[in-house]
């Protein structure tokens, strides 16, 4: 895989992450878990951001050197 075509497959991931993000945002507004405070809804998405780290690190290891 060329960095290029890993450049846009982390996009599609960044860009499913965002979703998810503002779909857990809205849910928890919805359902009145959403805390006010900067660090206060840390805990919603710690599952979805190990996802997508170790989903953007598997993508890093696919890169063929040149």
């Amino acid at each position: 895989m060329t960095k290029e075509e890993a450049n846009r497959e982390a996009m599609k991931i960044i860009d499913h992450f965002n979703k998810e993000v503002e779909r857990i945002v809205e849910e928890a507004r919805k359902n009145g878990t959403w805390s006010m405070g900067l660090d206060a809804n840390r805990g919603l998405f710690e599952g979805i951001e190990t996802e997508r780290n170790i989903k953007l690190k598997q993508l890093a290891e696919m890169i063929d050197e040149e």
